[in-house]
């Protein structure tokens, strides 16, 4: 899981679910990296930035990624999050606001 496209929600909106999920697990979204951090890189509306999760509860930051993406589909159902194999196709398809993309490096 490299690569991850989450559709119908603006990048905001996100952020801060994000975030108060991270808070509910002791994990801190954003904060400085140390031993227990991991990045992400978050693409949405032609932006990019690199957010790292201390204190991650994940395995690494893609085992983190799929735990947070497994909770938010279980709350939003109808959520679509697919996998995209070419970072170039994943960066064309998050230049509107409603899709932010993920990658992992």
């Amino acid at each position: 899981m490299r690569h991850r496209l989450l559709s119908g929600i603006n990048v905001d909106d996100l952020l801060k679910d994000w975030t108060k999920y991270c808070q509910a697990r002791d994990m801190t979204l954003g904060g400085l990296p140390d031993e227990t951090s991991q990045e992400v890189t978050i693409i949405a509306e032609d932006r990019q930035c690199s957010l790292n999760i201390v204190g991650a509860d994940g395995l690494d930051a893609e085992d983190t990624l799929r735990r947070y993406l497994d909770d938010w589909q279980r709350r939003h159902p109808d959520a679509d999050v697919e996998k995209i194999e070419e970072e170039a196709e994943l960066r064309s398809r998050c230049c509107d606001e409603d899709h932010v993309g993920f990658i992992i490096r």
